[in-house]
């Protein structure tokens, strides 16, 4: 007979306690796994410390995740990964770093602040309501060149954080770092924009782009990618190596879009930035500032400068000196010296479609220290008028060709540069004064000059009209190329003598023009483009002109072969047929 034997009850419970046991492990793991996807990361605590133990937490989902712990996992997991926060408490919550996090190497990270409780996107079309909850505070230029976040690496995402008081806050630096987004951030300021309202112990950079960082984007489109970069020590946004000293080859195509400079949140404060709110330099290419409102800031608002491989960037659509909508320009928006500066060497510049008022000295200055800026075009924008209509007058000049600080007044400023068409510029301290003694072939062209305080194209010596000399044999700026001598006018055409195979180009002079050749208000300014003809071989002209003419005074200016243009000329008056 066959005996069966049963398990003993030890046997029983080993085999129980084995399943238990897997059972456990098996649900340990769905909780690490439901807390944890692979890849991201929930920053729970203020602690700026990384130990073996925080990283584990991060990764686990449990205990204490610090940023920097978050940061360092994400570094090194191999998968795109995003850092998120749920910090306990009432926000805004201060992370105070004392060295540099750790540098974001690997790529294809989302840094997102907007996912602490309470915080919450821009939605305003031109301030910003943006709630930010979560703050990384340095310990100040003082203590050492801390950097906040150092991005090396592509396709990095950084929103909804304050970062501010250190020596740079954003770092983007390495030709592999490319396509990365700093957008909704408040850099250079805390939370409630409050720090760095006077420039003291803050950062000196707000956010820097170099070493062939390129393609990357600085804000962006919509309401909710709108940074504040404001209250900094230094500059806000800086594209290559700062001085003159050495080029800065690949970075390029970088955007700049649609952020605040220099005021709070809501535009209705300065908190400047004490350098350039944005400055490119020392051979950057290509790269686009588009959309900002640049505004209450110490120095320039935008700078283009440093070596003659400084080509091809571009100004478009921006407010600078003005309130967020540009219709006006209250004291506290302007920026303390030039609105727009493009200088020493930068070329093909492109300035469009700004508007350009309330600055402390020029509104767009294009300039020489080193090297003559060259090639430089600036269209439709509007010089020292609001988008309104009102005046928003720049101190000097609306457009000033003429030689940096420091430099010799002997040399070219500007080569080469096209002003219009279809600039407006008025009630500025004069339109467009050009200087530099070798400053030569730059065309104004089209566009609309009236109600600044002095001439309206006023070509050194500058103040005074520069009267016309017998076979036109001088030299200097613009080879102080004769304006055109309007001799008669029908109702419907006027004629005159300019330089042989000049283009004259006439416009209806402002209401403040007069007739009497002893008055500055006799020699312009042209205000409303109407008619262009060419003088023949011997410098005579006649050129056709619409009905709106008639009864009118008008002006004109002459243009040479090589593209230097001359003064306003003495007006005239058309008859009228009524």
């Amino acid at each position: 007979m066959t005996l069966r034997t049963r398990p003993s009850n030890a046997a029983h419970i080993g085999v129980y306690l084995g399943a238990a046991l897997v059972l456990a492990v098996n649900l340990a793991l769905t909780a690490v796994a439901a807390s944890a996807a692979p890849g991201s990361y929930v920053v729970n605590s203020t602690l700026d410390q990384d130990s073996t133990t925080y990283r584990a937490n991060c990764s686990a989902g449990t205990g204490i995740c610090t940023l920097r712990a978050a940061l360092t996992q994400a570094d090194s997991d191999g998968i795109a990964s995003t850092v998120n926060f749920n910090i306990s408490g009432a926000g805004p919550h201060t992370i105070n770093i004392a060295s540099t996090l750790d540098t974001m190497n690997e790529g294809e990270t989302t840094i997102n602040g907007y996912s602490q409780q309470g915080a919450s996107a821009n939605t305003d079309g031109q301030a910003s309501n943006a709630k930010i909850q979560v703050q990384i505070q340095g310990p100040g230029v003082v203590n050492g060149g801390v950097r906040g976040l150092v991005i090396l690496s592509p396709r990095n995402t950084i929103r909804g954080l304050a970062i501010y008081n250190m020596w740079q806050d954003v770092h983007i630096g390495s030709d592999d770092a490319t396509g990365n987004v700093i957008a909704g951030n408040f850099i250079g300021t805390n939370a409630a924009a409050t720090f760095g309202a006077g420039g003291i112990n803050n950062s000196t950079f707000g956010i820097v782009l170099r070493s062939g960082s390129d393609n990357n984007v600085i804000g962006g489109p919509s309401p909710a990618d709108r940074n504040v970069i404001s209250g900094l020590a230094g500059r806000g946004v800086l594209i290559g190596i700062p001085g003159t000293s050495a080029l800065d080859t690949g970075t390029d195509a970088n955007v700049v879009q649609n952020n605040i400079l220099g005021l709070t949140p809501d535009g209705l404060a300065r908190r400047p930035n004490f350098g350039h709110a944005i400055d490119l330099n020392n051979g950057v290419q290509s790269n686009r500032v588009v959309g900002n409102v640049v505004s209450g800031n110490s120095a320039e608002g935008i700078e283009i400068s440093h070596a003659q491989s400084t080509r091809g960037n571009e100004v478009v659509g921006n407010k600078v000196g003005t309130n967020l909508a540009g219709t006006a320009g209250p004291a506290y928006t302007r920026n303390g010296s030039n609105g727009i500066q493009v200088e020493d060497g930068a070329d093909l510049t492109v300035v469009t479609d700004n508007v350009v008022g309330n600055n402390g000295d020029n509104g767009i200055q294009i300039g020489s220290l080193s090297n003559s800026a060259t090639g430089t075009k600036v269209q439709r924008n509007r010089i020292g008028i609001s988008l309104s209509g009102a005046p928003i007058g720049n101190v000097n000049a609306g457009i000033r060709i003429g030689p940096g600080v420091g430099s010799s007044p002997n040399q070219a400023a500007g080569l080469d540069t096209v002003i219009g068409t279809d600039n407006i510029i008025a009630f500025n301290g004069s339109g467009i004064r050009l200087e530099g003694q070798l400053s030569l072939r730059n065309t104004i062209t089209r566009n609309s000059i009236f109600e600044n305080a002095g001439l309206g194209i006023d070509i050194l010596p500058t103040g005074e009209v520069n009267q016309n000399d017998a076979g036109d044999g001088d030299s200097g700026p613009n080879t102080l190329l004769n304006w055109p001598e309007l001799q008669s006018a029908t109702t419907n055409s006027v004629s005159g003598r300019a330089c042989a195979g000049c283009v004259v180009e006439v416009f209806l002079a402002d209401k403040d023009a007069t007739l009497d050749p002893s008055q500055q208000t006799s020699y312009g300014e042209g205000q409303t483009y109407v008619a262009t003809a060419t003088a023949d071989g011997n410098g005579a002209f006649t050129a056709t002109l619409p009905s709106t003419a008639e009864g009118r005074i008008v002006t004109a200016t002459a243009t040479d072969g090589t593209g230097n243009t001359s003064e306003f000329s003495r007006n005239l008056a058309v008859p009228s047929s009524k």
